[in-house]
């Protein structure tokens, strides 16, 4: 055995593994076995592996550099090589052999450090090239499945997190952010875990890189909301499309977004589906009209899909429902808000001029709406975003956040109302007092109740011209104020009132040459009526309008 480093054939050995070697090479030289100092063996240090060679050269272990430890006994030093194989194998060393293995340890594992980080590094660059908007690194986290104990690297890149060990060795698993959630942590190992939906992976996360992740989460929303955005501009940019939307709008989808906080509650849900994450509202969609409406995309979808309007490669269905979203809120507030200025903007004197709180007193002062109503204050709502009259803090939706900032300026006027008919009684300004009651006008033939009506307008400010019993083309009162003509036909019913009386005036406006016209009742409207009112833009009073109207303007 002592000749054995001498031999021609263990040099050539020697000479071929120091050539083999990426990274570091030591040649130990002889060891003894701690059990029978009679017995050598040789031993080389190549990378990260141990070759031990004994008297045959056809016999060599080789383990791991890291498998192995150095234990001191007295004046000696064993090694013990950790192998399977080979459990209690001790090879008596140096004192000199051991520091030389030590130093080798931790030089290789300087060297080792130093390329995982280069590694690393260059992992981390080759996926930021692969991003085609944004990326993000996490870093270390613990998780994984069960046991929770394993590190982990989590970088993000677009819509997919990528999920690899610490080493960056091994991919582990890639998610896209629709699949994940974020919650309090259950491991007491962090504050918050990121969760596979459905599955058992969760990564453990500190409270800053929860935040880093959320505002990824969202800023890569606003990165597709913008190329989804610029897909509209594009549809619009071709012949008739945006004309076919606003059809669409009011047509086939029959007003389902005159409520148009309803846009915000859809593309939230989308937003959901599609990104993940979406900020916390007071409502949600209601799962039935999501479906109503779903239903009826799907046939305009393949509509556009068929002209070529849009492209047909296959895309998530939800991208589909989120683009025809957005493109029908952005034409709506043209088609609705000019609604609400065709039939009002004749109270909005110098419109230009006006200012926000201007608009909401001058909506409120006109006497012939409902101010209650919801469906009016939605349309008066697109009348302000349509001559950009409404604005709304950072960070907030136009549609949503800007209906209720209306709602609680109407809210707010109401409220001035309410207090100056309280001055008015506590300084006993009393109007005149008409003792008539809801019910007296239940018992009114038609004839009395025209008349009662039109000194109803006298008393609002109006100068009234009733028309003659017969042949009156569906006009009983033309009421005028402001230069503002307005057709009314009254109707002192027991039954609620059909679409013929809605007809009918729509008739009478066109040979009065009238601005508006009216139907005003005791009772109340069929829902084909009230339908084919909002159709046509014509006024409804039912009876809970008239007797708001008769205690506000005759008090008692």
């Amino acid at each position: 055995m002592e000749n054995l480093d001498k031999t021609e054939n263990f040099k050539m050995t020697k000479e071929k593994l120091k050539q083999e070697a990426k990274f570091m090479y030591l040649d130990i030289g002889f060891i003894l076995d701690g059990q029978n100092y009679e017995k050598k063996s040789y031993l080389l240090l190549i990378d990260d592996k141990v070759h031990v060679y004994y008297s045959s050269l056809s016999r060599a272990l080789i383990i791991d550099l890291f498998e192995t430890r150095v234990i001191k006994r007295n004046l000696r030093t064993d090694y013990k090589i950790a192998h399977t194989s080979f459990q209690d194998t001790e090879n008596v060393l140096s004192f000199e052999q051991m520091e030389e293995i030590k130093q080798y340890k931790k030089n290789y594992r300087k060297l080792q450090k130093k390329q995982e980080q280069e590694y690393i590094k260059n992992k981390l660059e080759s996926l930021k090239q692969e991003a085609k908007f944004m990326y993000l690194d996490l870093g270390v986290t613990y998780g994984g499945g069960y046991p929770y104990n394993s590190k982990y690297y989590l970088f993000l890149v677009d819509d997919k997190l990528h999920v690899y060990f610490s080493d960056f060795k091994k991919e582990v698993v890639v998610i896209e952010l629709t699949g994940l959630s974020i919650n309090e942590s259950s491991s007491g190992k962090a504050d918050f875990d990121i969760r596979e939906k459905g599955g058992i992976n969760r990564y453990s996360v500190s409270s800053v890189q929860k935040d880093k992740f959320i505002n990824y989460c969202y800023e890569f929303k606003e990165k597709e909301i913008k190329i989804i955005e610029k897909e509209i501009d594009r549809l619009f940019s071709q012949t008739n499309v945006e004309e076919m939307f606003k059809n669409y709008l009011t047509e086939a989808l029959e007003d389902n977004f005159v409520n148009l906080q309803n846009f915000t509650l859809l593309e939230d849900y989308y937003y959901k589906d599609f990104f993940g994450f979406v900020r916390e509202r007071e409502y949600v969609i209601k799962k039935e009209f999501k479906a109503q409406i779903e239903f009826k995309y799907d046939k305009f979808i393949d509509l556009l899909k068929y002209r070529e309007v849009i492209n047909k490669e296959e895309r998530y269905h939800g991208y589909y429902y989120l683009l025809l979203t957005k493109a029908l809120k952005k034409v709506s507030v043209e088609v609705y808000g000019q609604k609400f200025h065709n039939n009002y903007h004749g109270y909005f004197i110098d419109l230009l001029d006006l200012t926000y709180k201007e608009c909401i007193r001058t909506f409120f002062s006109i006497d012939i709406i409902n101010h209650e109503s919801k469906t009016i204050q939605y349309m008066f709502t697109y009348f302000l975003l349509y001559h950009n009259k409404l604005s709304i803090g950072d960070n907030q939706d136009l549609f949503y956040d800007g209906f209720s900032k209306v709602q609680s300026g109407i809210k707010e006027m109401n409220y001035q109302k309410e207090l100056l008919q309280l001055e008015d009684r506590l300084l006993k300004k009393q109007k005149s007092i008409n003792p008539t009651t809801i019910d007296d006008v239940d018992l009114m033939t038609g004839t009395v109740f025209e008349n009662f009506v039109a000194e109803l307008f006298k008393k609002m400010g109006y100068s009234t011209k009733q028309t003659k019993n017969t042949g009156d083309q569906g006009i009983d009162i033309i009421a005028v104020k402001d230069g503002i003509r307005i057709g009314i036909q009254t109707k002192c019913y027991a039954n609620s009132v059909s679409n013929k009386a809605i007809q009918e005036v729509k008739a009478g406006l066109k040979f009065y040459h009238l601005d508006k016209g009216m139907v005003l009742t005791n009772s109340h409207f069929t829902k084909g009526a009230i339908n084919l009112a909002n159709s046509n833009e014509i006024i409804l009073w039912d009876r809970l309008m008239l007797k708001e109207k008769m205690h506000e303007y005759y008090r008692g």
